[in-house]
């Protein structure tokens, strides 16, 4: 009996029986995904200022760990957004799925096409 006690404590509390550590836990997700938005949403908002509408574009705000709605940002710095996609994808976004998180996908208008305002693409 506490061999069977034993055995069963390791396979809950240890790496026994063949489990894997899987941070699929809420406030893991929440971490991760928070970490790639800040990181991208920075990006991007290094990248708003303009001088004129045709300096703009609408591009994706989004990584393998979360989706959100398109923003406006100067051309200019749309390959420094994908790199930052890239980085957060290949970083806090890695396996985000396998390891037991989901994205949400929020309900978003279609995207208008971006304006300079005040010397910044929206």
């Amino acid at each position: 009996m506490r061999s069977l006690l034993r055995l069963l404590t390791l396979c809950v509390f240890g790496p026994a029986c063949g489990s894997r550590s899987v941070p699929g836990n809420a406030a893991t997700c929440d971490a991760r995904r928070d970490s790639a938005r800040a990181d991208i949403g920075a990006v991007i908002d290094a990248h708003l200022a303009c001088e004129k509408d045709g300096d703009c574009q609408s591009i994706a705000f989004s990584s393998n760990c979360f989706d959100s709605c398109t923003r406006a940002i100067n051309a200019a710095g749309v390959s420094a957004v994908e790199a930052a996609v890239a980085k957060a994808n290949a970083g806090a976004c890695a396996n985000y799925q396998s390891d037991g998180c989901s994205v949400s996908i929020p309900p978003c208008v279609p995207p208008t096409l971006p304006q300079c305002v005040a010397g910044k693409c929206s």
